[in-house]
């Protein structure tokens, strides 16, 4: 779903690329510095702050930004569409065009 919302929006500097493991490891395999995580409410960014804490112990040069989303969109989880979805709701305006339609697939 990802990579059909990148390539739908033309983001040519943008990789999708799936891994196991630590996200440290990965960032160092692909000599990645900074890590961008999105918070949408307090209990996310304590979330975050303790992995970004956590990473850091670990390479003392990752950085973690985090990004608040727009009001509109602060409140949408895949959880959230998982339970309409269970009761045959509608979901299409919560999520990317290119991904509802792979979604739509399974």
């Amino acid at each position: 779903m990802i990579q059909a919302t990148v390539k739908k929006h033309k983001l040519k500097s943008v990789k999708v690329i799936a891994f196991e493991g630590l996200l440290v490891d990965f960032c160092q395999k692909h000599h990645s510095r900074v890590i961008i995580r999105g918070v949408r409410s307090v209990k996310d960014f304590e979330y975050e702050l303790q992995m970004a804490y956590a990473n850091a112990s670990l390479d003392s040069e990752l950085e973690t930004l985090c990004l608040m989303p727009s009001l509109k969109h602060g409140f949408i989880s895949s959880s959230i569409v998982r339970a309409i979805l269970a009761f045959d709701g509608k979901v299409k305006h919560l999520m990317p065009k290119p991904a509802y339609k792979c979604m739509r697939k399974y």
